[in-house]
């Protein structure tokens, strides 16, 4: 029985619990008192749960934990407020799980390059605030929690972190207008970054370099720029569900000019490296928007843009790369009504009444719009002989043979389009 009793207090022993203002007043001593302060082999919780840190130092000093050691156990910064101030734990090491949920920053850097997050980490709901934030070479070894978390407009920095194990969460993130790096990153466990809410003046996110040895979900996402995904590593399956990647475009003139170019060229490779995932996992639809984008990057910045961008220019606005039944569908019928007019106005049959004349025109057109069909031979037929006597002139045999192209033209952009929407 003395035993047992025993047991129970040691266990109780280990599981030490150092209350807020204790902690706040070891903390004030220092990084070495800190560090000193604890024995690696016992469990701690320590708690600075809704600390206000504005409170409890000078205004312009920071809030220096760098360097700081946390024990085994559970550390709370749970609804705790950093202010505007200077908020450093680069180097900070967490033996066990960390928890700053709703906690919020203000509008000065937060640090935490270098930092060790061994048990696991939750910055849920959190508020980055205003400032710059950096989580350059960090190590998340179980996971890490940043759903619901809102960064702000100088984006954030996670250049060369390295997630070991768990998940990756960042579902429901907000991401300001500033540049987003994941660059370089080292990602073990499965990645969600589905329903991140975008800022449109977004200036970049890149994913450069970086691995995947899980699943990406990158689903209900839409940005105002390119996601960088270039020289990615990935291992397993990639969701791109109602994901949504703009290119930005900028006006440039030459003489009287003025038409829109990319204002990065380099954004061709991003939509390339997107096409290619969208191919790899059979998501035909996106595979098509990332191509259409890509082909927008290139163009104007080819040295024979004369020819091979303007025609490239006209695909675009004709049929949205292959991608739109209405362009072509309207441009047929314009083509259509517009010659049949033609046809009407320059017939020499004054003998027939007017309605006899529009109604054989448009069969006539209608005859060299689609020549496939039986009927249409009668029609043109017919068409020559009661509208121009048997007798086509060369500007005619100009005309009829103009439309013929442009209708072969608007046709063959329709049977495109239909073959995209239906592509299995």
């Amino acid at each position: 029985m003395e035993n047992k009793i025993e047991a129970l207090e040691a266990e109780e022993i280990k599981r030490l619990k150092l209350h807020c203002a204790d902690a706040l007043k070891l903390w004030k001593q220092g990084k070495e008192i800190w560090n000193s302060w604890f024995d690696e082999k016992l469990e701690y919780e320590i708690d600075f749960r809704k600390v206000d840190f504005t409170k409890h130092i000078e205004k312009g000093a920071t809030i220096d934990f760098r360097g700081f050691k946390f024990p085994k156990g559970t550390v709370s910064f749970v609804d705790v407020n950093f202010g505007d101030l200077h908020t450093n734990f680069d180097s900070a090491h967490f033996f066990g799980y960390v928890s700053f949920s709703n906690a919020t920053f203000g509008s000065i850097r937060a640090d935490f390059c270098g930092a060790k997050f061994d048990g696991g980490v939750t910055f849920w709901n959190t508020d980055f605030g205003k400032g710059d934030i950096y989580f350059v070479r960090s190590n998340f070894t179980k996971g890490a929690d940043f759903s619901d978390a809102k960064f702000g407009n100088r984006g954030a920095n996670f250049t060369g972190s390295n997630f070991s194990n768990g998940e990756i969460i960042f579902i429901n993130v907000e991401f300001g207008a500033g540049h987003f790096g994941f660059e370089n990153v080292n990602f073990n466990g499965d990645v969600d970054f589905s329903g991140l809410k975008v800022n449109k003046d977004i200036k970049s996110v890149s994913f450069k370099n970086s691995s995947f040895n899980g699943t990406l979900c990158f689903s209900d996402i839409n940005f105002e720029t390119v996601v960088d995904l270039t020289g990615t590593r990935l291992a397993g399956h990639v969701e791109l569900g109602e994901f949504k990647c703009s290119l930005k475009v900028r006006t440039k003139n030459i003489l009287f000019l003025k038409y829109l170019v990319a204002e990065k060229h380099e954004d061709r490779f991003s939509f390339a490296r997107l096409k290619e995932l969208a191919e790899n996992n059979k998501d035909h639809a996106n595979a098509l928007e990332f191509h259409a984008n890509e082909m927008r990057a290139k163009r104007w910045y080819n040295k024979d843009f004369l020819s091979n961008s303007i025609l490239d220019l006209v695909y675009d606005k004709l049929s949205n790369y292959g991608r739109s039944l209405k362009r072509p569908l309207f441009c047929l019928i314009s083509v259509w009504l517009f010659f049949s007019g033609l046809y009407f106005l320059l017939s020499p049959n004054i003998w027939i009444s007017t309605g006899k004349r529009i109604e054989e025109s448009m069969a006539f057109s209608g005859g060299l719009l689609i020549p496939l069909f039986p009927s249409s031979s009668v029609a043109r037929s017919e068409g020559v002989e009661i509208l121009f006597f048997n007798n086509l002139s060369p500007l005619l045999h100009f005309i009829t043979s103009s439309q013929s192209l442009l209708a072969a033209t608007f046709l063959f952009l329709f049977g495109l389009a239909m073959r995209n929407r239906f592509r299995i």
